[in-house]
């Protein structure tokens, strides 16, 4: 799925993790995802137009 940064980042990321355990964060405790601040971030076109939009490159590339 592509979608505005700001839309992904009210999603949260399965990846990122708790420091001191190491597990997943559950309930309110969830980790967003941080869209084109993450390595994996791909845009679907032009950084530069205001409508730009992106996925999470540990997913498959989303249809057009």
């Amino acid at each position: 799925m592509h979608l505005k940064e700001e839309d992904a980042k009210k999603k949260c990321c399965p990846v990122m993790t708790k420091i001191d355990k190491n597990e997943p964060m559950v309930s309110d405790k969830i980790i967003k995802c941080i869209a084109a601040n993450c390595i994996m971030w791909r845009w679907k076109m032009s950084m530069r137009e205001s409508s730009a939009q992106g996925y999470c490159g540990l997913a498959s590339k989303p249809e057009q």
